[in-house]
């Protein structure tokens, strides 16, 4: 334990984050786990080892999402980080499509820390891991993660760990506003805010989770066929305005056409940047688009 606090304070003199949130978790047990989720979700499941972890999408029958979170193969259970407000989506999802299967899923309420630097050079708290993607640590779990920005998760378990009091006492809390605004900027996703049933895995541009190879799943034909076809007709994309906006409005075009909605906004000094889905053939060439109920005022698109 001594050795690994030891490593930790060398990791935390590069200026480590941590965000601590409530969250909640979805265990599954029982002996067609992976079989069961190779069915259900976009990912790869065939070849998924124990003390391995896996990011995948959960879909719906017409290709929506439900959820989009890392998986861990513990010994002899499945654990899913449910993003923030899906996890009673996740687990009704689960639910529905159990019928024969060797299935329990259950529902855990916990405390989660994500650990970031924004000085990416810097950040080997990976070296810890000895080349595993995740470690227990004094009933606490860590697992590593590299989508959108290199980040590890700690389940906190322990809160009286030694490793915890040393990393929550000397790396920088970040309020729940500047890790939103990291992870807009980052091209993060972990809200229902964007992974919910009104867009596809591959407007959210999350296509490095799909697998387009292993077979059928719920929502595959629908999701190979926006593919192969071309008919992704949304895309994400970063909003900035020096006028203040809010989630669920509707953006349009220069010449008045509804083109998409905002999903999320945070305001970060003078300016708000938020994050919504625009419709990909108004995105072919550039123009400037309207918010609604924003009169003559412009936003800057930027897509990640």
């Amino acid at each position: 334990m001594g050795k690994f606090i030891i490593v930790l304070n060398a990791r935390i003199k590069h200026n480590l984050n941590i965000f601590r949130e409530n969250t909640v978790i979805l265990r599954i047990s029982g002996n067609d786990r992976k079989d069961f989720f190779n069915r259900v979700s976009t990912n790869d499941f065939r070849k998924f080892g124990e003390d391995e972890v896996l990011r995948t999408v959960f879909t719906n029958d017409i290709g929506r999402v439900v959820d989009f979170a890392p998986v861990i193969n513990l010994q002899n259970d499945f654990l899913v980080l449910c993003s923030n407000g899906n996890s009673k989506n996740l687990f009704d999802f689960i639910q529905k499509y159990t019928v024969t299967d060797d299935i329990h899923a259950e529902l855990l309420s916990t405390e989660k820390i994500t650990v970031y630097t924004d000085n990416i050079i810097y950040f080997r708290l990976f070296d810890d891991f000895a080349g595993k993607e995740y470690k227990s640590l004094d009933g606490n779990i860590l697992l590593k993660d590299n989508y959108a920005f290199k980040k590890v998760f700690v389940i906190l378990n322990n809160p009286d760990s030694g490793y915890i009091k040393e990393l929550t006492s000397k790396a920088a809390l970040v309020s729940e506003k500047d890790f939103s605004l990291h992870a807009l900027r980052n091209g993060y996703l972990y809200s229902c805010n964007e992974l919910n049933s009104s867009v596809n895995p591959l407007e959210c541009n999350l296509n490095e989770f799909v697998s387009f190879t292993k077979g059928c799943y719920i929502g595959q034909e629908v999701i190979s066929r926006l593919d192969t076809q071309d008919k992704v007709q949304k895309e994400i994309v970063r909003i900035i305005s020096d006028t203040e906006f809010s989630g669920k409005q509707k953006i349009f075009s220069g010449t008045g056409t509804e083109c998409g909605f905002i999903t999320s906004v945070n305001k970060s000094d003078n300016k708000y940047e938020g994050l919504g889905f625009i419709k990909k053939s108004f995105l072919k060439e550039k123009q400037k688009f309207n918010i609604e109920n924003i009169k003559e005022k412009n936003i800057e698109i930027k897509i990640f």
